[in-house]
Parts: C-alpha cells; sequence; structure tokens
C-alpha cells in the first residue's frame, strides 16, 4: 500500500484509507484510555501515542510475577530458586578464578625471584673465577670477567629502555600542553 509524504501540520483526509484511519483511531483511543488522558477530537487529524517500558533482570516484572502465579500456581517461586542457584553457581564460578589468578601470580612470581636469585650466582661465579683464573696466570679470565658483565649490564639496559617505553606509552595518552606561542593567544 503506497502512502505519500506529507509534511504539514494537517494530513490530507484521504492520505490513509477508512480502514487505516478507522485503526489509527481506534489506536489512539485505547492508548489515551490507558494513559488516562481526555481524547480531544479534532477533525480530520489522528493523534497517534506510543507508550514504552522496558525491565531487566535476573526476575520478571512484577506485573507478569503475579501472572505466572496465576497460570502455574508455584511457579514464581520455582523461578526465584533458579535464579538464586544461578547467582550461587556465578559466585563459586568467581571465586574460582579468583584463587586460579591467585595462583598464578603467586607462581610467576616465584619464577622470577628464582631466575633472579640463579643468574646472580652465575654472575658471581664467573667474576669470582675469572678473579682466580687472572690470580693463577690465566689470561683468558679476563674473558670471562668481559662476558659475565658484559651479560649484566646488557640485562640492566634491558629493564631501563623497558621501563622507558612503558612511561612513553603512559605519556602518550595524556593531551600535551599546546606550545608557548599559542598559549597567549588562547
Amino acid at each position: 500500500m503506497a502512502r505519500n509524504a506529507y509534511m504539514g501540520n494537517d494530513p490530507p483526509t484521504d492520505d490513509l484509507p477508512d480502514s487505516d484511519m478507522d485503526l489509527a483511531k481506534s489506536l489512539e483511543e485505547e492508548t489515551a484510555s490507558r494513559l488516562g488522558q481526555e481524547q480531544v477530537k479534532t477533525p480530520g487529524q489522528v493523534h497517534i501515542f506510543r507508550a514504552e517500558s522496558e525491565y531487566l533482570g535476573p526476575l520478571p516484572h512484577p506485573e507478569h510475577w503475579a501472572k505466572y502465579e496465576e497460570v502455574l500456581p508455584g511457579a514464581a517461586d520455582r523461578i526465584l530458586t533458579e535464579v538464586e542457584k544461578e547467582g550461587a553457581h556465578r559466585r563459586q564460578e568467581t571465586e574460582h578464578r579468583r584463587r586460579i589468578e591467585e595462583h598464578f601470580v603467586r607462581s610467576n612470581t616465584k619464577l622470577a625471584e628464582r631466575g633472579q636469585l640463579i643468574s646472580l650466582g652465575i654472575a658471581v661465579l664467573s667474576l669470582v673465577g675469572g678473579g682466580l683464573l687472572i690470580y693463577f696466570g690465566r689470561p683468558w679470565g679476563v674473558v670471562l670477567i668481559l662476558a659475565s658483565t658484559t651479560g649484566l649490564v646488557s640485562a640492566f639496559l634491558r629493564v631501563v629502555s623497558e621501563k622507558r617505553r612503558e612511561q612513553e606509552d603512559v605519556s602518550k595518552d595524556i593531551i600535551p600542553a599546546p606550545p608557548p606561542s599559542r598559549r597567549n593567544r588562547i
């Protein structure tokens, strides 16, 4: 059914067929009676009201709650029991997830501490071994000392550069101030 697009206060009466006009008027009367409004009749005009409501939640809307109980006595109690079971299950899942995350954090921290201690031990042994080799007249002890200090310095520089990158990433999120020459004009 094709309708003409009409922009104006009073739509033409022949724009809608009689059946559509009757439908629009009955919808207008029904909506007005639901909202407790008085119907103002104006010849040639059709007023259509639209009312919506939305309800979100784990339980049915209170109006629907009573209807469930009317249709099937005890249905409201069964629905409430299921919602409570689901809530308890979600709490258990959340608690389990938190325990697993805490376990991973603790184990990762322990692994990092062990790695640091092992690398410190290796570095100390290399330095002491290199010093002993030099003391006993072996020239390649210098190579051992240089290799261990190079490893320590490279590890230190890697940590410093990672911290610098993190600070740059954080500073990118901050909006920079305008240059001084533009500040005076603003």
